[in-house]
């Protein structure tokens, strides 16, 4: 077993929760809960970690200790879903990722085939949310460079500013911002959730009577599409769409 997922990082998330401004008493219920880790008490650390966060503290690094502690206790779906929700609010940390693909890599082969397939279309769509907004910078810098060149020399460049060229610069940056808002707007509407069941069933329709499309593994991953009182419509990498009970599956947020 790799040593560096059973490592909490114990010191590293008191400073982030104190920056939230919360109690002393959730300070020291924090200190506690790792003592608990240390000796071995998974769950009077977890349960200690739990009310820190009922509490509405959001923290990658309690999220991690979390995550870590749900490992201990042998509950995989349950700690890949925490270190997602770390992801969620510090992307580029590189223990939650490090903790995350370790997890993936004790799963069932087609859950992290799914998963990371899924992650892989995540990293596409931002991907080409970042060259567009370079390309809109650029176009920015110029549009920027042109007005100052028109408010020192406006005789000169005055006919510049008539011209197809600038126009089209324009054009383009408003272009640009506009794709720029659908894309950010479609991806914050993206939600997504983890089976933190053993086995679930996925579902036809929202009962227990529906037809059986399948059943998915521990830590699979999938899209939220819709909730309907206790079940979710989700969306896998293959693109299936089915229901799960909202007690077997939990968004990630």
């Amino acid at each position: 077993m790799n040593k560096y997922i059973l490592v909490v990082l114990f010191i590293l998330s008191v400073l982030t929760i104190k920056a939230q401004h919360v109690t002393d008493e959730n300070i020291t219920r924090f200190e506690k809960s790792n003592k608990y880790f240390v000796n071995g008490d998974f769950d009077r650390a977890l349960a200690g970690y739990q009310t820190i966060e009922k509490e509405g503290v959001v923290s990658p690094g309690l999220y991690t200790n979390i995550g870590a502690t749900y490992f201990k206790l042998h509950q995989l779906g349950n700690s890949l879903l925490y270190f997602e929700k770390g992801i969620l609010i510090a992307p580029l940390d590189t223990e939650l990722n490090f903790n995350k693909n370790k997890i993936l890599d004790k799963l069932d082969k087609t859950v992290s085939i799914n998963n990371a397939t899924i992650d892989s279309r995540q990293s596409n769509f931002l991907g080409v949310a970042n060259y567009l907004n370079i390309i809109l910078v650029l176009l920015m810098v110029i549009s920027s460079v042109l007005f100052f060149t028109f408010l020192k020399f406006p005789s000169r460049s005055n006919k510049l500013f008539n011209t197809t060229f600038f126009k089209y610069i324009f054009t383009a940056s408003l272009v640009l911002v506009l794709v720029l808002l659908v894309i950010i707007k479609a991806y914050k509407s993206k939600r997504f959730g983890i089976n933190t069941s053993s086995v679930t069933m996925l579902n036809l329709g929202p009962s227990t009577y529906s037809k059986v499309i399948d059943s998915l593994n521990e830590g699979f991953k999938a899209e939220v599409i819709n909730k309907y009182e206790n079940w979710y419509e989700i969306k896998d990498a293959q693109g299936r769409i089915g229901w799960v009970k909202e007690n077997s599956f939990t968004e990630i947020k």
